[in-house]
């Protein structure tokens, strides 16, 4: 133990590397010199060093879907890369917009509910399309 202390062989893993790399806290070509001491194959170092990054929260991607800022190209690209599985991906790209307006409903829902106290709606005007927003 304290020739590791004396001459400094503690050497991180090459997954904690790329995520200084990725952070900004080491230079990649530094990085790359101390992958070789962990027995890292070349082929696998630009992999991994991508696989580093953090791409956009996919919740967060989805709750911008009715801005139409993202294609769903790009909202799959997101997703693949937080490691979604396709089928998964699918499930949610058809999701997004009802997932997208939650908030919208629930203003809506609370609008007429609020109209209902004051007597502006009636009983059948409140819950039939309450039940059909549920639906």
């Amino acid at each position: 133990m304290q020739a590791k202390a004396t001459f400094k062989q503690e050497i991180p893993g090459t997954t904690a590397l790329q995520g200084l790399v990725a952070q900004g806290l080491l230079d990649r070509t530094r990085a790359r010199a101390i992958v070789q001491f962990n027995g890292t194959p070349d082929e696998l170092e630009p992999i991994m060093q991508q696989s580093a990054y953090r791409g956009l929260n996919p919740r967060q991607m989805l709750r911008l879907i009715e801005t139409h800022l993202f294609s769903d190209a790009e909202i799959a690209d997101e997703l693949t890369f937080s490691g979604m599985r396709p089928v998964s991906q699918h499930r949610m790209l058809v999701a997004a917009p009802y997932l997208a307006s939650a908030s919208a409903r629930s203003a809506l829902r609370s609008t007429a509910e609020s109209a209902y106290v004051e007597g502006l709606l009636s009983d059948q005007d409140l819950f039939e399309p309450t039940r059909r927003c549920r639906a």
